[in-house]
């Protein structure tokens, strides 16, 4: 996926400023084991390249991932706690957990740290299922570039919020539109 930095440039000029371009490639991998009834996990791991392509270092390389431990409180309330594995320049590692609360069918509340999600069916279309989400995120990355004339890596940390609308079909299809705000930028 590309990513275009384009902005205002600070006054003075206190640091270096990203490239123009920057590419994420990357392989995602989740495993939702259940030990019982009363516990699950929920673990994932990301391994990509994250660079301009001008300059390809070890940093290029990230791997980065999640474990949580899923303990079912009541048949609708889970309570969650692990870590995410970020793989930044500035910051390595997040906690991670919350409550999980699902009402019905028809709702499902993520109250987690470092990734809410509060999601609603909302009908059926054909052999699919609407939802409407909000969500927010401890979001950003981190990238490897050709800055100033040397291979540097640089932090991009930023909060965001949205929301959206996405369809779950058949055969494990998954769409979604999703419109956002993002604050709090630093690089």
């Amino acid at each position: 996926a590309p990513r275009f930095w384009e902005g205002p440039a600070p006054e003075p000029r206190s640091c270096a400023e990203p490239p123009a371009n920057t590419y994420d490639a990357y392989l995602d991998t989740a495993w939702y084991p259940r030990v019982n009834n009363w516990l699950s996990a929920q673990v994932g791991v990301r391994v990509g390249a994250y660079t301009d392509f001008n300059t390809f270092t070890t940093n290029s390389i990230r791997i980065m991932g999640r474990g949580l431990g899923v303990i079912a409180i009541t048949p609708t309330l889970e309570f969650a706690l692990g870590v995410v594995y970020i793989d930044r320049v500035k910051i390595k590692l997040l906690p991670a957990g919350g409550l999980i609360w699902t009402p019905n069918a028809d709702a499902r509340y993520e109250i987690l740290f470092p990734n809410p999600k509060l999601a609603r069916r909302m009908w059926p279309l054909g052999n699919s299922d609407i939802w409407l989400y909000g969500t927010g995120e401890y979001g950003g990355g981190s990238w490897t570039a050709d800055i100033d004339g040397g291979s540097n890596q640089f932090d991009y940390n930023d909060i965001r919020f949205a929301g959206g609308i996405e369809s779950f079909g058949l055969r494990g299809f998954h769409a979604y539109f999703e419109i956002g705000y993002v604050f709090d930028r630093e690089i």
